[in-house]
Parts: C-alpha cells; structure tokens; sequence
C-alpha cells in the first residue's frame, strides 16, 4: 500500500476539500472532505464530511460526520467523497443536524 499526499495545487478551504453545494430547509450548505491526521493510520486515509451553513442566523454552522471514508490514497477518498449523489448527502445532513426544539 502507498500512501501519497494531497496535491498541493487542489483546491481547498481551510485545508478541506470543496465537494459540493447542496440546498436543505432554505439554507445553503458547504460539504467539504476533511481528514483525520492519526499516525498510527499514516497508510490510510479516513476521511469525514463538514456541513458548514451560509446563513448567517443559523445556530449550528459547522457540523460533521464521523470517519465514513477509509481509503489508500487521498485520490480515491476524494473520488469516494465526490461520487456520493445529493439524496446521500441530504441523509447525512438530516443525522447530525439537532432536533427541532418544539
């Protein structure tokens, strides 16, 4: 197994990689691909998502999902990251996103 860096030319966001745009409940949200630096696991790539909110109102701008990417390359955990389809994207979203206060 090889491991190999980021390119240093890939575009990013505060060293998070931009994956998509999505809509959800009136506001926009940013996914960006993050990764969880262990040295222990310096062979793999696990890789979480960030759902940060552009409304400015909004109580709970950044927010993220656990580990769910785990590749050998930053390459396919990118590609995995990219290849996910808005309904998955939506799914993720709504499970981390806090109840409604009723």
């Amino acid at each position: 197994m090889t491991s190999t860096t980021p390119p240093s030319g890939t575009p990013s966001i505060h060293g998070k990689q931009h994956i998509t745009t999505i809509s959800h409940q009136g506001s926009f949200w940013e996914i960006l691909l993050d990764f969880e630096r262990d040295p222990a696991q310096a062979d793999t790539f696990r890789g979480f998502l960030c759902f940060s909110s552009s409304n400015e109102e909004s109580s709970h701008k950044d927010l993220r999902t656990s580990v769910i990417i785990i590749e050998d390359s930053f390459e396919k955990a990118l590609g995995k990251a990219q290849n996910l389809e808005e309904h998955h994207l939506q799914s993720l979203l709504r499970s981390i996103l806090p109840e409604p206060k009723v």
